[in-house]
């Protein structure tokens, strides 16, 4: 027999329950967006957004004590169907909270205040070729370390991603901004939520430094774009092609970056 709604049991069409299945569902999508990908595409954002629910749904039937039908006939329809539109607009939230720290800091995070001793034409000039110098070869994204040996040489290496600026933002992020409850550090799979908040954060730093070069109140350079997913794209596939010193020097700065965001 079909259920209606009004067969269903009372814990689970109670108020409280009902907000408790939507808060739960939302954070469900953060974690599955940070787990997985930070800047889908629409079919992926949708799936993911499918699966964050379904995985929520399992969970209730599991822990709660709630038929499982009974969600999956409340998913169907329009409560259901309006939560999976707000789930899928979980990502756009995120972009917009990495978009606002990476447009309020990107002066600071690199150094770029004018020298007011010089002329305006001189200010600018320096500012732009700073700019360039910086979204070239990822020196936006990486830290670049010049050594000294014993016999003079001197010797250069790479952190991928180890600029400051990048932890900069992830700071401001995960620990002003209270996104640790999306990235679970006590988890055994943390470094991959916090990877892929590394190539978000590198994309939107990348994108800041564009957009001032271009001119801070330019409307053409948008963070929504298929030009900034190109970009988040590239970061990802730049670990694959790491060496093994820069993989192990990357591996060794998500666990510095972790000691020193969970304190």
């Amino acid at each position: 027999m079909i259920q209606t709604p009004s067969s269903l049991s009372l814990g689970f069409t109670s108020p409280e329950f009902i907000r408790d299945v939507k808060e739960d569902a939302q954070t469900t999508m953060f974690k599955f967006l940070f787990q997985e990908n930070l800047f889908p595409s629409t079919t992926e954002n949708s799936a993911i957004a499918k699966r964050a629910l379904d995985d929520m749904i399992a969970r209730y039937s599991t822990t709660k004590g709630v038929n499982g039908v009974d969600l999956i006939h409340w998913k169907s329809g329009q409560d259901g169907k309006n939560l999976l539109a707000r789930m899928k607009a979980v990502v756009k939230e995120i972009h917009s909270d990495f978009e606002q720290v990476a447009t309020f800091s990107w002066i600071s995070a690199y150094a770029l205040s004018h020298n007011i001793s010089m002329t305006k034409f001189d200010m600018e000039t320096a500012r732009i070729t700073r700019l360039t110098a910086l979204l070239s070869n990822f020196l936006f994204a990486d830290e670049v370390i010049q050594m000294t040996m014993d016999d003079g040489r001197i010797i250069t290496y790479r952190i991928p991603f180890g600029h400051l600026a990048i932890f900069d933002l992830l700071e401001h992020i995960i620990n002003n901004m209270q996104y640790s409850r999306y990235v679970p550090f006590d988890q055994e799979d943390w470094k991959r939520y916090l990877t892929n908040a590394i190539f978000l954060a590198a994309t939107s730093r990348g994108w800041s430094l564009e957009k001032g070069l271009a001119g801070p109140w330019s409307g053409a350079i948008v963070f929504e774009s298929a030009e900034n997913r190109a970009r988040y794209e590239t970061m990802k596939s730049r670990l694959p092609v790491l060496s093994d010193d820069e993989t192990l020097r990357f591996d060794g700065l998500l666990v510095d970056m972790r000691r020193a965001l969970v304190g």
